[in-house]
């Protein structure tokens, strides 16, 4: 799993907190990772706490101004190489799946899955989710923990 993080520039030692190209470890309780498929232990540290919120929402309102101030087309073209990024890294993002959430391969590539309401396929799927993701700005406190992979863009 450590050579996977590292092939997606994501340190060894994991931490709770990422804000730009800066990861720093929690103040709060210890988070263990556990994998579904086996109940191994597959990462452990300390989770953000209340008093690391105020920094990462300061600093997230901060990159909002900068990105919000950014012509339309320069921030196309960065979301644009953002997903030729997750594409480059489509293998190992998929093991990280994998190994997190218990999907199989094929499912974590994105291949067509029978979702109740007819069949999707996986990339219908990860533009649903990426829209979900990217739209939903979460200021509260009930949701200390923040995590991100910095894809040197």
């Amino acid at each position: 799993m450590r050579d996977i993080l590292s092939r997606l520039n994501v340190p060894a030692l994991p931490a709770a907190i990422a804000v730009g190209n800066r990861w720093r470890p929690g103040t709060g309780t210890a988070l263990s990772v556990r994998s579904p498929i086996d109940g191994s232990q597959l990462a452990s540290f300390p989770a953000a706490g209340p008093g690391d919120v105020q920094g990462v929402v300061a600093a997230a309102a901060e990159a909002f101004r900068t990105w919000r101030a950014l012509p339309a087309p320069q921030r196309g073209e960065f979301v644009r190489r953002i997903g030729q990024r997750l594409r480059q890294h489509k293998q190992e993002l998929a093991a990280l799946i994998t190994r997190e959430v218990g999907k199989t391969a094929s499912e974590a590539l994105g291949g067509e899955k029978d979702t109740g309401a007819g069949r999707e396929s996986g990339s219908d799927a990860w533009k649903s989710y990426m829209r979900r993701v990217t739209s939903t700005v979460n200021y509260s406190s009930d949701l200390p923990l923040a995590q991100g992979v910095n894809f040197d863009i």
